[in-house]
């Protein structure tokens, strides 16, 4: 499976791009959801996108999650934050949100849920 991650914290990235690797699957990471965008406007070979939702400058993980809903309905997004409020917010557009911090073994079972959706 092809996975973009799209935090601005290095060390989150790397986390998880080394987990879901050692998984076996295909993971690019990117600092902002701005540069997430341009990679998913040029490739449909991805399967799943895991953005945290505060990321200064540039938009949010929320409005990617928005515009990839709007141009890309069957790719799921899944969105963590540490911020309860924008957890809620998240939510309450209903995409899937992991409070951060969470257990790998969680996104795991998430991955394989909004995955399990799609098809």
């Amino acid at each position: 499976m092809r996975i973009i991650v799209v935090d601005d914290e290095q060390m989150f990235r790397d986390l998880l791009k080394e987990h879901l690797t050692s998984l076996g699957h295909n993971v690019a990471s990117f600092p902002s959801a701005d540069s997430a965008l341009s990679e998913l406007c040029q490739s449909d070979d991805v399967d799943i996108v895991i953005s945290d939702i505060e990321m200064p400058p540039g938009i949010s993980g929320i409005e990617l999650a928005e515009r990839l809903a709007a141009q890309r309905p069957q790719l799921p997004v899944i969105l963590n934050t540490g911020n309860s409020n924008l957890r809620d917010e998240a939510a309450g557009k209903g995409f899937p949100v992991l409070a951060k911090p969470y257990r790998l073994a969680n996104l795991d079972g998430l991955i394989a849920e909004c995955v399990g959706q799609k098809t």
